[in-house]
């Protein structure tokens, strides 16, 4: 019979799954967190996942698309949905759907190992009947138990009633809705976005590339080590193959007004294969950087800043993800890991959403500025920072070019 030794918990919020978690960690099996399918993906690749538990409802969707990206990465690794109210349409249509099993907790030990055993060994119950489906491959004391016990047996009554009342329901709402239901995490396309305009354009290189200098990892982790066939690179000085830049941090440096809230949504800083990822990022003041790691040992993160706080913390395998807060803009904050020195990231922390990086083009896309004249102004870790005056115009795109030459 298969056993369960790490379990990757997909949330909507942090502490969705403390209590299951605390019981997961009393029968010795690892945890490791995501916020939404995003940071599942890598943590399914990397993490060595025997079993997923994810939230009904996750940042911009829902527990399908958990076992859609399950599917894709990680085939065959069971899932199983948790929500937080007793729903029967939602039970059905999550085993209509692919899913392992679905739970509402609190559970007690015994009752979490029973569905954990069922969902390994493609077990699945019909809550209905309380028999076995035919996915069953297996004779489990365990599951006969469970069975008899019927901790979460539901009538056929219950069934029929609860299917009625859900369509019910959906009627109501969609004749509310006008026939456009709104789901969760979904947002409405706001009025009168032709009253702002854009600034879009590319960071170029002019001159020779810098060579990079491969990181030397003959003394470091094992860890680290096993996770790269090929040599690694500093990302600093990196010229695009289309000779523009990556990593090039812009943002409004003078002419807005206003003050602007903070995003719900957090911003993800990942430790992946001993390698912050992104390289270069950006966060508002007061918004959720959450610090999470895919690696297979201890990481230290550290901030060092001028404007905020020195940050620095430690985060062990399997670890929740580390969150932090910026209390003030600064141009930037640099990161670093005290246990693998290779180890950087670059954080722009700014007071307004109006920030973009660079990619593998090289280029940026700056939506939704209020008419007027702005300072734009383009950081590079290695080629200096540039300014230019851009002045913006309702429903136009200004073209904003910037040109880098090499020491």
């Amino acid at each position: 019979m298969k056993t369960v030794r790490s379990v990757l918990l997909i949330h909507n919020e942090p502490d969705a799954f403390r209590g299951l978690e605390e019981t997961l960690h009393e029968q010795e099996i690892r945890t490791c967190h995501a916020h939404g399918c995003g940071e599942a993906r890598s943590l399914l690749k990397h993490a060595g996942v025997d079993l997923v538990l994810t939230d009904a409802v996750l940042p911009g969707g829902t527990w399908k698309d958990a076992i859609s990206l399950v599917s894709k990465v990680a085939k065959g690794t069971p899932v199983i949905v948790m929500s937080r109210v007793l729903s029967m349409r939602l039970y059905l249509d999550t085993q209509d759907g692919g899913a392992a099993d679905f739970i509402v907790p609190p559970m007690t030990a015994r009752d979490l190992d029973y569905v954990l055993i069922g969902a390994m060994n493609r077990v699945r119950l019909d809550r209905s009947t309380g028999s076995r489906s035919p996915l069953c491959r297996e004779n489990s004391n365990s599951l006969e138990s469970f069975q008899t016990r019927g901790v979460y047996r539901m009538t056929q009554a219950f069934r029929i009633l609860s299917t009625t009342m859900a369509i019910g329901v959906l009627a109501v709402a969609w004749s509310l809705g006008a026939g456009r239901p709104v789901l969760p995490g979904l947002k409405q396309a706001s009025a009168g976005s032709d009253a702002t305009g854009k600034i879009q354009g590319r960071a170029v290189f002019e001159g020779t590339k810098p060579t990079l200098e491969p990181v030397d990892l003959k003394l470091a982790d094992p860890v680290c080590v096993a996770a790269h066939s090929e040599p690694i690179y500093n990302e600093d000085g990196a010229v695009n193959p289309n000779g523009t830049l990556p990593n090039v941090f812009l943002y409004i440096e003078d002419g807005l007004k206003g003050t602007f809230p903070s995003p719900s949504e957090p911003v993800i800083l990942s430790q992946e294969g001993c390698i912050y990822q992104p390289h270069v990022l950006g966060v508002m003041v007061g918004q959720e950087l959450r610090v999470v790691s895919t690696d297979p040992t201890t990481h230290n993160t550290h901030f060092l800043t001028q404007a905020n706080k020195n940050w620095n913390v430690s985060q062990l395998p399997g670890g929740r993800p580390l969150v932090h807060r910026f209390t003030r803009p600064e141009i930037m904050v640099s990161v670093s890991c005290n246990k693998h020195p290779w180890m950087d990231a670059e954080i722009g922390v700014t007071a307004n959403p109006f920030f973009a990086v660079t990619g593998t083009d090289g280029a940026f896309t700056i939506a939704g500025l209020p008419p007027g004249t702005y300072t734009l102004a383009a950081w590079t870790a290695t080629f200096g920072t540039r300014e230019q005056s851009v002045t913006v115009k309702a429903g136009d795109a200004t073209q904003a070019d910037f040109r880098f030459t090499g020491k």
